[in-house]
């Protein structure tokens, strides 16, 4: 072999050591990027057990608002029962919403009982 030859042939092996070198450290930059972008990961993802889940808190929030519904109810349910055991004008006037005293039963400011 001439010293041309073996000129270029050490070139081409000296270039593919370089590639090769190259290719280590391109792969080397990989890992540690994917091995970065795995730890962020790890960082952002809240571990299971980390607090309720939504399924949770909609069904803690949907019992506290049916138990809301069952206390509107007997508050409704007291309110009409007040009513029926109230005079009949004064009925009238909650009803009425005005909030003026019913006169003509002796109740009013000055009046005689």
């Amino acid at each position: 072999m001439s010293t041309t030859q073996k000129d270029m042939l050490a070139a081409i092996e000296q270039a593919v050591d370089g590639f090769a070198a190259t290719q280590k450290s391109h792969g080397d930059l990989l890992r540690m990027l994917g091995e970065g972008q795995q730890e962020i990961i790890k960082l952002l993802t809240p571990e299971p057990k980390d607090g309720p889940t939504l399924d949770e808190l909609l069904g803690h929030i949907i019992g506290q608002q049916t138990e809301l519904i069952s206390y509107a109810r007997q508050i409704v349910k007291s309110q009409a029962q007040m009513e029926q055991n109230l005079p009949g004008d004064v009925a009238r006037a909650l009803a009425s919403g005005d909030g003026t005293p019913p006169s003509g039963n002796g109740a009013a400011r000055g009046g005689r009982a």
